[in-house]
């Protein structure tokens, strides 16, 4: 038996408005990313990487989003995520901060820039639950 082998790739979003916005999740950027790529790709580019391409997390506070695809496709992913102008009518520029063969270590690596995004900053009450929430969610993805 062969084991299916993965890539997790770890994104800032960076939006122009800078504003917090918690309409969006992984549902709305799991669209966002496919429709990339069936831009970009093609429906044949599109049905490969689907195979194991997941939005694992969003960070609304931090911004950061953990995505899991194919070892094999996970340049295409990358190509297309870079590719990306704007999400919901919100002008967007995704940079890649980590590309790891784990979980583990993608967890690690979204925990120290989720403390690097959030030093010093003062929240509010709604940003303060999404950022728990998603903590949350990171912490659970491994298991």
């Amino acid at each position: 038996m062969v084991r299916f082998k993965n890539r997790y790739l770890l994104f800032e979003l960076a939006w122009k408005d800078g504003k917090f916005d918690d309409s969006i999740n992984e549902a709305v950027l799991l669209a966002a990313f496919r429709d990339s790529l069936r831009q970009n790709f093609g429906d044949h580019g599109l049905g490969t990487a689907l195979a194991s391409f997941q939005v694992k997390c969003y960070n609304p506070v931090s911004n950061l989003c953990v995505i899991r695809c194919s070892r094999d496709e996970y340049r295409q992913v990358w190509c297309s995520l870079c590719l990306i102008t704007s999400i919901k009518h919100r002008v967007v520029a995704p940079r890649l901060l980590h590309l790891t063969g784990t979980v583990a270590s993608c967890q690690r690596a979204a925990e120290v820039c989720h403390g690097a995004a959030t030093a010093g900053r003062r929240l509010t009450q709604q940003q303060a639950k999404a950022a728990e929430e998603a903590a949350a969610r990171l912490a659970a993805m491994a298991v």
